[in-house]
C-alpha cells in the first residue's frame, strides 16, 4: 500500500478518537484507538520495519518503558482530579476545563519520557544497522565475489545484484564495485 494512505488512516483514526472523546467523555475505546493510529503512522514513515530488528532485551524496555509512562500519566492524572475537586473545590464547568487541561499537560512529560525511550531503541538500531553495513563494504568475500561478477557482467548489473543481495543503498554498492574495480579497469 501506499504510505499516504496509512497517513490518511492513521489521520481517520485520530479524528474518530476526538470525536468519541468530545461526543462521549472518556472511554476505553479511545485507549485502543490511538496505538492503532500510532502503529498507522509509524507503517506510512517506515519505522514499523526497524521493529524486526529488535532484540529481546529492547523489546522488554519499551514494554517497561510503556508501563511506566502509563503508570506517570495516570498518577499524574489522579493527582490533579485530587486538587480540582478537593483542594481547590472547583466545579461545573470549570472543573470540565480544569481536567482537561490537566489531562493535556499531564501527556507531555509522559509523551517526552516514552519517545525518549523509542529514540534510545532508534539510536541503537541505527548504529547496529551502520556496524552491519560497515563490515559488508569491508568485507574481502564480497569484493571478490564483484570481481568473479564483473567478468561476466557490466557495472551497473553487478551493482544492482549486490545491492538486492545484501541489501544496500546505491551509493554502498558503487562504493564496494568501485574498491573492488582496478584503477586500470575503469573508464
Amino acid at each position: 500500500m501506499n504510505k499516504s494512505v496509512f497517513n490518511i488512516i492513521g489521520w481517520v483514526i485520530l479524528t474518530v478518537a476526538l470525536i468519541l472523546w468530545l461526543g462521549f467523555n472518556y472511554s476505553d475505546l479511545n485507549i485502543l484507538l490511538l496505538p492503532l493510529a500510532i502503529i498507522s503512522f509509524s507503517v506510512a514513515n517506515g519505522s514499523i520495519q526497524k521493529w524486526k530488528q529488535l532484540s529481546a532485551s529492547q523489546v522488554v524496555f519499551i514494554i517497561i518503558m510503556f508501563i511506566v509512562t502509563i503508570a506517570v500519566a495516570i498518577g499524574l492524572i489522579l493527582g490533579a482530579g485530587f486538587l480540582i475537586t478537593n483542594v481547590f473545590e472547583v466545579e461545573g464547568m470549570w472543573k470540565n476545563v480544569l481536567e482537561w487541561t490537566a489531562i493535556i499537560i499531564v501527556m507531555v512529560p509522559a509523551i517526552i519520557l516514552f519517545s525518549s525511550a523509542i529514540a534510545k531503541v532508534d539510536a541503537q538500531l541505527r548504529e547496529n544497522h551502520y556496524a552491519s553495513k560497515s563490515s559488508v563494504l569491508d568485507n574481502e568475500a564480497i569484493q571478490q565475489e564483484v570481481r568473479r561478477n564483473l567478468e561476466t557482467m557490466n557495472e551497473i548489473q553487478v551493482i544492482k545484484s549486490i545491492r538486492k543481495k545484501y541489501r544496500l543503498s546505491l551509493v554502498e554498492a558503487k562504493k564496494i564495485v568501485d574498491s573492488a574495480t582496478p584503477p586500470s579497469a575503469r573508464n
